[in-house]
């Protein structure tokens, strides 16, 4: 158990598995890049200069964007009508040591700014 999810595995044949592991949450598959150059810029609201800290939760240490996913997937840190993504919610920005979980919907990108990458949940995906 691990209160930010799981992000790392190994996948195992299926004859030789003597074990499994099981992530709560929904898919993180279901995490699209934002706009033609998503992977690079960061993620806004309504517009591209719409970055009020009310639009997101910020979690500070994260090291890993797979990490980043895993915390949006299965978050418990917050009241669940709170969490920062999925399914309900909206998706991630994530930057070296610091990922969002977006509460509002990502409706932009700052096209103005590199290194960063922005993810919207999908469902089509």
């Amino acid at each position: 158990m691990r209160s930010r999810g799981i992000f790392a595995f190994k996948e195992i044949p299926l004859e030789t598995a003597e074990l499994t592991c099981l992530r709560y949450g929904w898919p993180t598959s279901k995490l699209v890049p934002v706009g033609p150059r998503g992977t690079s810029h960061p993620c806004r609201g309504r517009s591209s200069s719409d970055n009020h800290p009310r639009n997101y939760y910020a979690i500070s240490d994260v090291t890993d964007i797979e990490e980043c996913k895993a915390i949006c997937a299965a978050w418990t840190g917050l009241p669940r009508d709170e969490w920062g993504c999925g399914p309900k919610r909206s998706g991630i920005e994530w930057s070296y040591g610091r990922c969002e979980l977006w509460k509002v919907e990502i409706g932009s990108v700052n096209p103005n700014v590199d290194g960063f990458t922005c993810l919207k949940f999908d469902m089509i995906a």
